[in-house]
């Protein structure tokens, strides 16, 4: 990777957008065209880029950055940064953005999935109830460009196949009007969880329940329910995202607790534990998968809503293969038997 190729890309994209008056809206394209039209390396030489990066005259890299294994700002201008993202297990969840921008593949590939979501109550800025309707899951390869929107501009999932995968995003700073960052756990479920995460109370509550969930203390579903009672939904929805491995057996108390504080709305909670359980089993195989058709197949399986999307899938991971109907059932018969329900269930739904 050679970094004059990031800081002829970052100038340009700098000179346009500065000539266009610094216009939030027009910067996706902008990142995306710029993207598309330079040579990038695709090696990653970690000998010259931990010099760089590490060297007393370089900025701080922020170790703490959300996106990637390893993320390393390569440019930086007063309101955009090109940041290359390395992933040895990324999968990330159905989300929106609070920056616009764009992204390109290096190295290689992804199934990327995206979503258009439909309004059915706005519970309050941190939660709404929504449709979530899948709109295209596609196989992402080298030199791949997307554009990023922010907001509800784009509603998507990565699922990174290779170990590792590396991608470049230009993205913006902030852009706070396209805020709250949704968290979308279908089927209808759109969840403020980044702001969510920075809540005291919530996140307090969810460290006595694991602390009382190590114990084994008698007083866990007694305890979670009286607060669980002292708290919006959504930040239930929250603390529920967040602890509902520790909560386990005690959640159909807690459920019917939450019935009689907040009626219909309870339902979606037992929802929210179903895909929370389906997505935590795939991640947790694509963490211990070295197979490359495997982790194939569970990209498929999280974000494909139907055999047919997931046969068409197929035809452009394996383009050689005349069969994938065949291909398909042959894969999804070598899961391991916990996903097997999953299979059956995505293989029936034409």
């Amino acid at each position: 990777m050679q970094l004059r190729e990031y800081h002829a890309l970052g100038e340009r994209i700098e000179r346009q957008w500065r000539s266009l008056q610094y216009r939030h809206t027009l910067f996706p394209e902008i990142a995306a065209r710029a993207l598309s039209d330079l040579q990038l390396d695709s090696e990653l030489d970690f000998e010259p880029l931990t010099a760089w990066a590490l060297d007393a005259r370089t900025p701080p890299q922020d170790a703490g950055a959300t996106f990637g294994d390893l993320s390393l700002c390569v440019y930086e201008a007063p309101y955009f940064v090109i940041q290359v993202l390395l992933w040895n297990e990324g999968v990330a969840d159905i989300h929106q953005h609070g920056f616009s921008g764009a992204f390109r593949v290096l190295s290689g590939a992804s199934v990327h999935a995206t979503y258009a979501l439909s309004l059915r109550r706005d519970v309050s800025e941190l939660l709404r109830i929504v449709d979530v309707e899948s709109q295209r899951v596609e196989l992402l390869n080298e030199g791949d460009v997307r554009a990023i929107w922010g907001g509800a501009g784009l509603t998507h999932g990565v699922f990174h196949l290779d170990v590792p995968t590396l991608s470049v995003v230009v993205r913006t700073r902030t852009e706070p009007w396209h805020g709250p960052q949704y968290l979308v756990l279908p089927p209808h479920l759109a969840l403020a969880g980044f702001a969510l995460e920075q809540d005291p109370r919530a996140a307090f509550l969810c460290k006595c329940v694991r602390t009382m969930h190590q114990m084994r203390h008698p007083q866990l579903t007694d305890v979670l329910i009286a607060r669980l009672r002292e708290l919006d939904f959504p930040r239930v929805c929250q603390v529920i995202r967040k602890c509902h491995g520790a909560i386990g057996s005690h959640l159909p108390a807690v459920i019917a607790a939450m019935r009689e504080t907040h009626g219909g709305l309870a339902q979606h909670l037992i929802e929210l534990v179903e895909e929370l359980e389906r997505v935590e089993t795939i991640k947790a195989f694509r963490v211990r998968s070295d197979d490359p058709d495997q982790r194939f197949f569970l990209a498929a399986l999280l974000y494909c809503n139907s055999g047919a999307a997931l046969e068409r899938l197929a035809a452009a991971r394996y383009p050689a293969e005349r069969d994938v109907s065949t291909l398909c059932a042959s894969l999804g018969a070598e899961l391991p038997p916990r996903l097997l329900p999953y299979f059956a269930r995505l293989h029936g739904a034409r």
